[in-house]
């Protein structure tokens, strides 16, 4: 569901597909959904979170503030399932040839997180980085275990952090090439 009131505030109920963050392969700021399953798939197969989200553009200043209220259904076993509250605020404003946001999340039982986020373009580099401060959540962390890797969880307050720089080379008139490095 989507309307606006008075073009001031726009407002969009029900599931949304959202992503926060400007890295491409690990997101530390993307709070809102699971970890992606496969983050080097070309498709992001995540089905998006059930949230009413408010947004209050800033045309004068080329920003908008986005407040939102998320319900996310939890297996805590095979008989029971709960509904875990919070929400959340995010700034976001252009600067120059880039942007910046700032995030922070509440959900019901975990530890407040938050972010910034920042994007920039400079001639033909594409600059990004991420930079989060958490202390539980479904972050993605591995440890190496002889000759493989473990899924591990964070303990205590973390900081994460995720750059990037990429370039976009078009040839042929039908053909792109992207180099990155994050």
């Amino acid at each position: 569901l989507k309307f606006d009131v008075a073009q001031r505030l726009f407002v969009t109920a029900g599931r949304q597909e959202i992503r926060w963050g400007s890295s491409q392969i690990w997101n530390p700021t993307d709070f809102l959904q699971a970890p992606n399953p496969d983050p080097l798939n070309i498709f992001d197969l995540r089905t998006g979170v059930d949230m009413v989200r408010l947004t209050v553009p800033w045309e004068a200043m080329a920003a908008n503030l986005s407040l939102l209220g998320t319900a996310n259904v939890e297996d805590v076993s095979e008989d029971l399932r709960r509904v875990r509250y919070g929400g959340g605020v995010r700034p976001e404003m252009a600067v120059g040839t880039g942007e910046i946001a700032a995030t922070a999340v509440f959900d019901q039982s975990r530890r407040p997180r938050y972010g910034l986020d920042a994007t920039m373009a400079l001639g033909l580099l594409d600059f990004n980085a991420e930079v989060a401060w958490v202390g539980d959540g479904n972050t993605r962390l591995w440890a190496r275990d002889g000759d493989s890797f473990v899924e591990r969880t964070l303990e205590g307050r973390k900081l994460l952090v995720s750059a990037g720089v990429s370039a976009t080379f078009n040839f042929a008139e039908l053909y792109r090439a992207v180099i990155r490095v994050e």
